[in-house]
């Protein structure tokens, strides 16, 4: 799935998004409003594209370069990501949310390059590279529907939060001595680094509300976060701001 096409699925939500808001008082005393009970959990699968490494992977190819090698690294294409979320209303058409966001990255390269060892043993190395990245997303925030949830409804609502994020960064280097191709032990070219970050995110999405226990639907997510990854005494920014898209299923209780 390309960058434009889930941009396009966003763009066509948000003309849906147009049915006027109830006129209805907002907030008053906790209760049951119509049919549709007040919490839910749900599931939410989905891709997610934009997360960029750019800075850092550049940087790995400026070092080989300078070593007389390269180091040519993928693109970090759309990935998958998943998650379970609680729902609680707390006036007719908004509802405090809580969900755990799971999402996955991974870029790879081939390269080569000369390692210096002194004193005066060099050796040409072919290499490998896998970087690896997980993130654990909380996301807490604010829903408001557009209409009052019912039975055999569409109702198009928006999103927003903030989110704690727990990133795991893998880089893996595989190194080969290049007259031979025997495994050679490079370990300072493998780094694992975790660290939690904020992030903030928005949602935009339509559910249809098949009855008053069970709904579906499709929504559009962006979030913006990012970390710093430190290899040859050096920092670089990897982002993780990007557009999902997910299909999802809730069970109201």
């Amino acid at each position: 799935m390309k960058r434009y096409l889930l941009l396009s699925l966003i763009s066509a939500l948000l003309l849906t998004v147009v049915e006027p808001s109830s006129a209805e008082v907002l907030f008053r005393d906790k209760k049951m409003y119509g049919a549709i009970p007040s919490m839910s959990i749900n599931i939410n699968f989905g891709f997610i594209d934009g997360a960029d490494a750019t800075q850092f992977t550049d940087y790995l190819d400026y070092w080989a370069n300078v070593q007389g090698g390269f180091d040519n690294f993928d693109e970090i294409s759309t990935s998958p990501y998943m998650q379970v979320g609680y729902e609680y209303r707390i006036a007719p058409l908004f509802f405090l949310t809580a969900k755990l966001n799971f999402s996955y990255f991974e870029t790879k390269s081939t390269g080569e390059y000369v390692k210096v060892i002194p004193p005066g043993n060099n050796v040409a190395l072919d290499i490998n590279r896998e970087l690896k990245i997980y993130l654990f997303n909380l996301d807490l925030g604010l829903k408001h529907y557009f209409s009052k949830p019912k039975p055999q409804t569409v109702c198009p609502y928006i999103a927003l939060g903030f989110s704690p994020v727990l990133v795991m960064a893998r880089l893996n280097t595989d190194s080969y001595i290049d007259l031979t191709g025997e495994p050679f032990d490079n370990p300072e070219e493998t780094i694992s680094k975790n660290s939690l970050v904020g992030g903030a995110h928005a949602e935009l999405g339509l559910n249809y509300f098949i009855t008053n226990r069970f709904s579906a639907g499709i929504e559009a997510r962006v979030q913006m976060c990012q970390s710093n990854f430190e290899i040859h005494d050096a920092n670089f920014d990897l982002k993780y701001t990007g557009f999902g898209l997910a299909f999802f299923v809730s069970h109201h209780f």
